[in-house]
């Protein structure tokens, strides 16, 4: 197999993958030439990103069964404001899900895309970037950034 790393020359392996295949790749530094050792995503305890899919149901049909559902919204509440009062329920919650909208939508609109009141589906709308000066944040950066300021309050 030949496999793209995000280096300057492909790697090539005699392992066989299937095309499109994710793999984690370990270099090895060498003298000579490069080195490296494939890690099955499986079998690794590397993170190695989250994955997505895609489902027929509606976004508030999907959420309904988690104790605290947040959104995130650059329309939402400062999460400074209500930071006592979200850490008091993420405590004591067993399941916690957060949603982000999309580069294309945030929550709000697709909300009104598939007919629900986003208002009363979450429990918390909650703004982790205030006073941001752009439109939109990628939705990667702010899966990092969200979970790192409440990884604060979790542990």
């Amino acid at each position: 197999s030949i496999i793209y790393a995000g280096l300057k020359k492909m790697l090539r392996t005699d392992k066989k993958f299937k095309k499109g295949a994710r793999v984690i790749v370990r270099v090895i530094p060498s003298q000579d030439k490069m080195r490296f050792k494939l890690y099955s995503k499986k079998k690794s305890k590397i993170y190695s990103g989250f994955r997505t899919a895609v489902v027929l149901q509606r976004l508030d049909e999907i959420i309904k069964d988690y104790d605290v559902k947040i959104a995130t919204s650059r329309l939402g509440v400062d999460i400074r404001d209500i930071w006592m009062e979200l850490e008091e329920k993420i405590k004591k919650a067993k399941k916690i899900c957060i949603v982000f909208g999309s580069a294309k939508r945030g929550l709000k609109e697709i909300a009104e895309l598939h007919r629900f009141d986003y208002e009363k589906t979450f429990n918390y709308i909650i703004n982790t970037f205030p006073n941001q000066a752009v439109r939109t944040i990628r939705t990667e950066e702010a899966i990092a950034y969200t979970l790192s300021i409440l990884n604060l309050i979790k542990f």
